[in-house]
């Protein structure tokens, strides 16, 4: 389409949907930035279906955008989301604000930008949730998901509520039968001592009000999964009672080994609780077919973008240099002959990535008035944005706040 789009070309869109295009753009509503086989998945669709066929159909009529981040090394997936015409047409098709959609949902631009900060927590969570719906080989229906996930308790030793926050909530059937778990993909970007007071106000959570919250479905590295039971187990005596309905699995898990991923929907019941809260909408106005959609998308992923913000750098940076900004974070001030020793990696390919962030401006060396005249030339240390970009992964993938009139009691990681 040229031009400006209207009400009509969203009304005009919306009267060609079909059940299935219907429940592709209710998941990227709810998983925006979802990739194609995800979405196949979470529709317990067999293989060969018409999964990628409407995909194709969606983009060709301009509902559904496609990015391509540099998340590992080769080929990448596209990851979808829904364009200004998009979430149009969904309202129409649901009668309900396009723009109060787009808020609510964090569908618009700068949300997008925002979700790019800690996408590997975010796509880990999605790939844990597809596993998931799987698992049983049985079509999944996804009926709730929050990301990130927030529970309020009062506590007898704190006068305010406490809200813990966790990765994500899903709640999902097969068939009738539900489960609903708190999803905690865990990367090892972070000592596993950040999760305890959030697993801890679970634990007493469920001591005060009496109330069985969800499963705890976590996914670790090899190396970490003895440390989580040691910390679930060490939670549950501090506070008393019996350690949280949890289920630990590797990431290699969830694609050679569904064991433990089979317990969990095994163990489904028929009725769910449905932690999460619900899209309260306005319903949609009376719109005139000639004026133009709003615009809470816009050119957000346009390359010709002058935007520098943090959120636009995370689209640049390469897996690996990703590692080697994680590195330099945690230790700073590294040579460039110390950095390929830590790493294990050539100091060729060293140099080339270190130089690459500092021209993204993520890192920078330190200047001879601020160094000792013995030291090395090159002691690198990240910047203002790229101390910005790595506490943003932490703080966006967990934490745990106490609200007492907007004043932040505590803060893990």
């Amino acid at each position: 389409m040229t031009g400006r789009t209207r009400w009509r070309d969203a009304m005009a869109t919306a009267d060609r949907l079909t059940e299935g295009d219907r429940r592709t753009l209710h998941q990227l509503t709810h998983l925006p930035l979802l990739w194609e086989g995800a979405i196949e998945q979470l529709s317990g669709a067999p293989s060969g279906s018409p999964t990628y066929p409407r995909l194709a159909r969606l983009r060709d009529m301009g509902l559904v955008g496609e990015i391509y981040p540099a998340l590992r090394a080769g080929k990448n997936p596209g990851l979808l989301y829904l364009t200004d015409l998009g979430i149009a047409t969904l309202a129409i098709d649901r009668r309900v604000e396009a723009a109060h959609l787009a808020r609510r949902a964090r569908l618009r631009g700068p949300d997008l930008l925002d979700r790019l900060l800690t996408l590997p927590h975010l796509l880990a969570a999605y790939q844990l949730l597809a596993a998931l719906a799987g698992a049983p080989g049985e079509r999944a229906e996804l009926l709730a998901w929050e990301q990130p996930w927030r529970g309020r308790v009062r506590l007898p030793t704190r006068k305010a509520p406490v809200t813990v926050e966790l990765p994500a909530y899903a709640a999902l059937s097969w068939d009738g039968r539900t489960a609903e778990l708190i999803l905690v993909p865990d990367l090892a970007n972070f000592p596993l001592r950040v999760y305890r007071p959030a697993i801890g106000v679970l634990q007493a959570r469920r001591r005060v009000n009496g109330a069985t919250p969800p499963m705890l479905l976590i996914a670790t590295t090899d190396d970490r999964r003895s440390g989580w039971m040691r910390l679930l187990d060490e939670v549950a005596r501090s506070r008393r009672g019996a350690p949280l309905d949890a289920r630990i699995v590797t990431w290699r898990e969830p694609l050679d080994d569904r064991h433990d991923l089979d317990e969990v929907t095994g163990a489904a019941g028929p009725t769910p609780a449905v932690y999460a809260s619900d899209l309260r909408l306005r319903p949609l106005d009376e719109r005139r077919p000639g004026s133009p959609i709003p615009r809470p998308v816009g050119s957000v992923f346009n390359p010709d973008s002058s935007d520098t913000s943090l959120s636009r750098l995370a689209l640049k940076v390469s897996p690996v240099e990703r590692v080697l900004l994680d590195l330099v974070g945690r230790h700073p001030f590294l040579t460039a002959e110390s950095l390929p020793a830590v790493l294990g990696w050539e100091t060729r390919r060293v140099r080339e990535r270190r130089a690459r962030l500092i021209r993204l401006g993520l890192v920078r060396l330190l200047g001879k008035r601020e160094r000792h005249w013995s030291s090395p030339s090159d002691l690198t240390e990240l910047t203002t944005d790229g101390l910005g970009a790595c506490r943003s992964a932490i703080d966006k993938g967990l934490s745990m706040r106490q609200q007492d009139g907007g004043r932040q009691a505590g803060r893990a990681g």
